[in-house]
């Protein structure tokens, strides 16, 4: 359950990391 929780945090943290990087 932990792993999911993981692996549903890891797109979201990736797009909002791209996200920064366009905006910037």
């Amino acid at each position: 359950m932990y792993h999911v929780d993981i692996l549903n945090a890891l797109p979201l943290y990736v797009h909002g990391l791209v996200h920064l990087i366009i905006l910037v």
